[in-house]
């Protein structure tokens, strides 16, 4: 790629695209460099231009008003520079340039691009040459491990890191294109101009997959030869990929010492970053010029973290999404989720995001397991109760409450020994997932000693895991997550002849800052998904005051488990859901999840109702719980 050039226009950093799109007929110096706006014929010579121009402004966060003040006319398809008889006249108050519609770019090897079919919008001429504009946006949070611009401005074949060509002090950079440069979402590109950032652990063609680890970028320092097939599919989409968000290390670490942590700017700021997903939620949480994010996770991962950082996700149908050219941990518990800060928004996009199948029922029953109660304070547990009526007016169903625990010792399937859920369940989730990480790894430790004479380095869960996984009987592990699986299909998720008959299942999301989360041992909620294969959709509709801090608040949010493939239906009737009981279906950026409500209308200690109007912009609560 050719160097990068930047410049700064009314105090915001830009960058030229290396790419030249074109020539202007008029003599500038070529040293110079200028916003400005390309515009049609018929665009220039309307009458409001003026409102015009400031709609481009409102629309895109990329243009602004320094582009207005100089504007550059493109030709019709057919028109040539030889077959103009005079210019358009100029407009007052602004400078205007007409084109070299017959010059071809310097670079004789490519192509020239024709002014007319360039979209309207902000440019940036260096002398007489015409550049794309991307907005540098920086990193504040450290959520990225790297920010990509595509080699050539018409393809997205290859990427290249900025890092490596823009040091920027303290953040890194991160180079959004203009939203206008690129059409409407269509039948064929239903992600067209939507911008996604991917975690580490997937291929992008261009950079090397570091997986945070010092230690496997040392053996693996050469760039992806192609993208994940995931990644893939999002850019024949239409997706604008703008970064590489980061993973723990391996994607299953905690500690955060081969790289900087992300910051979790909910709550007092201080908040746990989390691992696998946890680049991917701290650059949502806070960045309003980023869409969406792709997210992993195994036993951990996208929704436990998207609790935290208080954001909508879905954690997809295992094995739905191709795994082909992503670093997984364990396949079998291996999943992928999409996140986002609008639930409307994801409603559309969850299935062009994640290639899954829009043909499903609605669900007949709804199934709230109370084994779970154990795992929250008293807030939290009426919170659950208020999330289960907003279901149960959504499906127009009631909840059937259950123990889980109580259904097992009635219905003990072979091989159970009359242990009970728990103690059948023990470490075996963990287990599995230490065994299958573990031996993922095998050719890595084995080279890297190879070739460096010692064994790699790895963070303290990251070697604990590892050495579980050395020592563990992965089969047997393994071969009690699918006796638990067939006999939850069987005696929980079926009716009561036993057909098979889809349920909702409702079940509270355990963030990482929660006191009581560990999900290693017996049925946790957490685990549950993952184990089953199942999808689930989270969502915060609720924020909860700190402990002795009430101007901070941490999002609380609950979840749905659906059967196998429902993943949109999921989607779609949280949505209504929302809807029915008047909660927000956007979150905010920044600290507060939601506007602070009025508070007096919560559950709190001296509040009667347990289920209390519903407050515009979620549900705030300022309680001293010690329990939370």
């Amino acid at each position: 790629m050719k160097p990068l050039f930047t410049a700064v226009i009314a105090g915001v950093n830009y960058l030229l695209h290396p790419d030249v799109l074109g020539m202007i007929q008029e003599d500038i110096n070529p040293d110079a460099v200028l916003p400005v706006t390309l515009i049609s014929t018929e665009e220039l010579n309307s009458p409001n231009l003026d409102a015009f121009l400031k709609g481009l402004e409102l629309y895109d966060d990329v243009y602004s008003s320094e582009f207005a003040f100089a504007l550059v006319e493109k030709p019709g398809a057919n028109e040539t520079t030889r077959s103009r008889s005079k210019r358009t006249a100029d407009v007052p108050g602004r400078q205007t340039f007409t084109v070299q519609v017959t010059d071809t770019r310097p670079d004789e090897a490519a192509k020239p691009s024709p002014f007319s079919t360039l979209p309207t919008g902000p440019y940036i001429l260096h002398g007489k040459e015409l550049h794309q504009a991307y907005r540098i946006y920086e990193d504040e949070l450290g959520a990225f491990s790297a920010g990509l611009v595509p080699e050539k401005h018409n393809s997205s074949d290859q990427f290249v890191d900025l890092g490596d060509r823009l040091p920027n002090g303290t953040y890194r950079s991160v180079a959004v294109p203009s939203r206008l440069y690129f059409p409407g979402p269509s039948i064929r590109k239903p992600l067209s101009g939507l911008r996604y950032a991917v975690p580490e652990d997937f291929d992008v063609r261009g950079l090397p997959t570091t997986l945070s680890s010092h230690n496997w970028t040392a053996l693996h320092p050469n760039a992806a030869a192609q993208h994940a097939a995931h990644v893939q599919l999002l850019l024949d989409h239409g997706a604008v990929l703008v970064g590489k968000t980061k993973d723990a290390q391996f994607a299953a670490g905690t500690s955060w010492i081969d790289v900087a942590p992300p910051l979790n700017p909910r709550g007092d700021g201080k908040q746990p970053p989390g691992g696998a997903a946890a680049g991917a939620l701290s650059a949502l949480s806070n960045y309003t010029w980023l869409g969406n994010s792709i997210s992993q996770g195994a036993l951990d991962g996208t929704l436990s973290q998207a609790a935290a950082y208080g954001l909508f996700a879905l954690r997809a149908t295992a094995r739905t999404v191709s795994q082909r050219g992503v670093r997984t941990s364990s396949p079998k518990l291996q999943s992928t989720g999409l996140s986002g800060r609008s639930l409307e928004d994801l409603v559309h996009l969850i299935a062009p995001s994640l290639k899954l199948n829009r043909q499903a029922t609605q669900p007949r029953r709804i199934i709230y397991p109370t084994d779970f109660a154990q795992w929250l304070s008293a807030k939290q547990r009426a919170l659950m109760d208020e999330f289960l009526v907003a279901w149960e007016k959504t499906l127009g169903v009631k909840a059937e409450r259950m123990s889980l625990a109580d259904v097992w010792a009635k219905s003990l399937p072979n091989g159970a020994d009359n242990q009970t859920l728990h103690d059948y369940l023990g470490n075996a989730a963990y287990y599995a997932f230490c065994y299958d990480f573990y031996h993922n790894y095998d050719d890595f430790r084995s080279a890297f000693k190879a070739k460096f004479g010692q064994a790699p380095y790895t963070e303290p869960n990251v070697a604990e895991q590892w050495s579980v996984g050395a020592k563990t009987d992965g089969r047997a592990a393994k071969k009690k997550l699918e006796v638990f699986t067939t006999w939850f299909s069987s005696n929980v998720a079926s009716a009561a002849n036993g057909a098979p008959e889809k349920a909702a299942v409702i079940v509270p999301v355990l963030a990482q800052n929660d006191m009581k989360y560990n999900p290693s041992k017996g049925l946790h909620p957490n685990i549950l998904a993952p184990v089953l294969g199942r999808p689930q959709m989270s969502a915060p509709f609720a924020q909860i005051a700190m402990e002795g801090d009430g101007n901070s608040y941490v999002p609380f949010s609950a979840s749905v488990m659906g059967a196998k493939g429902d993943d949109i239906m999921l989607v779609q009737i949280m949505k209504r859901a929302f809807d029915i009981a008047d909660w927000r279906v956007r979150v905010d950026p920044g600290r507060l999840t939601f506007p602070v409500g009025n508070n007096s209308r919560g559950v709190d200690d001296h509040h009667q109702d347990p289920y209390p109007p519903p407050i515009t912009g979620g549900i705030s609560f300022v309680v001293d719980d010690r329990e939370l």
